[in-house]
């Protein structure tokens, strides 16, 4: 597959900090796989699944946003690795927030990097919509992809991967640091370009 740049690009050549995007705008985190979105299964509740599933323009239990100590927000829950280890292969669900290192996430590369240095991974390459996240070693595969965007006040609901891509906008953001996963490390802001398999602009 040839490689393109997607809407990350433009986010992440900005600079490593996260944002909110403009009014009437949300934020979503957008799969490499196959461009569905991070969202939490049957509501932003203590213990629900984070799964990969068909972006809707509309739903609350997709709108991401960081938080200023590294964690990233649905709702007023948190993800977070399972467990509080960081073993390959732990379920990421929503949890209260509490900056713990399971808690921590940065984009690096286009990879969401977590505790231990782990990659938020869509289990087994899963295509299917709600199929479960995990943390898993880094190896830089499409379903370790993500890619931070705004969606347009429309559902993409009955849209395949290629319009559903085209669905999303990069919006300008602030660069500012963001603290690195584990603790302790600055990821400079301005860092490099990004080039991720599949998406389609």
């Amino acid at each position: 597959m040839i490689a393109k740049t997607t809407l990350a690009a433009a986010v992440l050549a900005a600079g490593l900090s996260l944002h909110a995007p403009a009014a009437s705008a949300q934020q979503f985190l957008v799969s490499g796989l196959n461009s569905f979105c991070i969202e939490a299964a049957g509501g932003a509740t203590q213990g629900a699944a984070v799964v990969n599933n068909t972006c809707v323009g509309t739903s609350t239990t997709q709108h991401v946003r960081f938080s200023g100590r590294g964690e990233l927000r649905i709702g007023q829950m948190c993800l977070d690795a399972a467990g509080g280890q960081g073993r390959p292969g732990d379920r990421v669900v929503m949890w209260p927030c509490s900056g713990a290192a399971n808690q921590q996430w940065a984009l690096d590369g286009g990879q969401l990097v977590g505790i231990n240095g782990l990659c938020l991974d869509v289990a087994n390459n899963n295509l299917f919509p709600r199929a479960g996240l995990v943390v898993w070693t880094c190896n830089g595969g499409a379903n370790q992809r993500w890619s931070l965007g705004t969606l347009k006040p429309a559902t993409t609901v009955g849209l395949n991967p290629q319009q559903a891509d085209k669905a999303f906008q990069a919006k300008p953001q602030n660069a500012a640091p963001v603290i690195a996963a584990g603790g302790g490390n600055v990821i400079a802001a301005g860092g490099g370009n990004v080039i991720a398999a599949g998406g389609g602009n």
